[in-house]
């Protein structure tokens, strides 16, 4: 026990010198230490930082450069990127919300790449074209112009054929001043009368082309879809442009359109497949042609989708396939129907105005001829 304490002294002493040791020198040099770990910390990110600003405004110069000399290219990428993520925004939202078309099973591929065409090959070039073309306008306008000659040299020059072309020759006088609201309201008025429709039609034609469809059912489609798209893009576009066309320079202009485009197509997107498949479908009683057909699909789509979850085989999920689409032509059908039915309201309707009009005619005829007789 005895050589157990003094063996064990030495170390204690060993250890309690260099905590002594510790203590005195080391601990004195720990906050320069620390200090200078932060400082080396704070410089690299402050460099990395750096760096990075210096990466991003590389990017957005060469960007910007790229919109200034070859904006159809550049206008052209940005849009098909821009329209790819829409539809698949909107794909996502159509199916949270359930107003998926029945027959959708998985995510619709051939419609984002749909999109994507159009955005780089017309979309994209059209606006980028349409919005400089506003700009060079708007500046000719400023523009006053005065004949070069004038006077008496100008009827001597116009009695001749040889000599007429002069009188057409025009000197640049001044440049007149705007007011910058006028040039602003100017360009929101012709850019939503006289460019907004023809676009939507242009989209509308472009996209159900690619989809396959007949001339006939494109322009049925443009009809069904144009009107509605046209009067929210009233509400929705006339106060972005205003804040696009006055803040926004001329080449980043149709990257503005661009990225509102995707939250606008989006709306388009999901205010259609509520219409078409979003609403509850009430079973029409068989009282016209076509009627007993949609109820008997309804009801095979039931017990063949109770038939598919009960033994999940692939002639199940191929009869649910059928069942739907029968029920699709079916609610085709019924649609047609009602649209025949409305014409003819519409034209018994008009048949009855006239009417109406005539017996006017003729009683105010008699009260004509009642008073001419007194």
């Amino acid at each position: 026990m005895w050589l157990r304490r003094v063996s064990a002294r030495p170390s204690l002493r060993l250890c309690s010198s260099s905590r002594r040791s510790f203590s005195s020198k080391d601990v004195a040099s720990i906050p320069e230490k620390v200090g200078e770990t932060v400082s080396e910390a704070g410089e690299a990110v402050k460099e990395t930082i750096s760096q990075a600003r210096s990466n991003v405004q590389r990017m957005w110069d060469a960007y910007a450069g790229a919109l200034t000399d070859y904006p159809i290219r550049a206008n052209g990428i940005t849009s098909g990127v821009l329209c790819g993520g829409g539809d698949a925004l909107a794909q996502y939202f159509e199916w949270r919300l359930g107003i998926s078309s029945p027959d959708k099973q998985a995510y619709n591929w051939p419609r984002t790449a749909r999109m994507t065409l159009w955005g780089t090959a017309i979309g994209g070039p059209v606006l980028a074209l349409w919005y400089r073309g506003l700009h060079s306008t708007a500046e000719g306008l400023s523009i006053s112009y005065a004949p070069l000659v004038s006077g008496r040299f100008a009827s001597l020059a116009g009695q001749s054929k040889l000599f007429d072309w002069v009188t057409s020759l025009h000197r640049q006088v001044e440049v007149v001043p705007l007011s910058p609201m006028k040039v602003l309201m100017g360009k929101v008025v012709v850019d939503s009368m006289l460019f907004q429709a023809p676009y939507l039609n242009l989209y509308f034609g472009v996209i159900s082309f690619l989809e396959g469809l007949s001339p006939s059912e494109i322009l049925e489609k443009t009809r069904a879809s144009f009107h509605r798209a046209w009067a929210l893009s009233f509400m929705v576009w006339t106060p972005v442009q205003a804040v696009n066309l006055y803040f926004v320079p001329v080449p980043f202009q149709p990257c503005i359109v661009a990225a509102v485009n995707v939250g606008w197509n989006t709306t388009l997107s999901l205010l259609n497949h509520y219409h078409d498949y979003g609403s509850p479908r009430v079973q029409a009683a068989p009282t016209h042609e076509g009627g007993g057909d949609y109820a008997s699909a309804n009801a095979g789509h039931r017990t063949v989708g109770n038939g598919d979850s009960a033994q999940g085989g692939a002639g199940s999920v191929a009869a649910v396939q059928a069942a739907r689409a029968a029920e699709h032509a079916a609610w085709e059908r019924e649609r047609s129907q009602l649209r025949v039915r409305i014409a003819q309201l519409l034209a018994e309707n008009k048949s009855l105005r006239l009417q109406l009009g005539q017996m006017h005619a003729a009683s105010f005829q008699q009260q004509g001829s009642r008073s001419h007789e007194r």
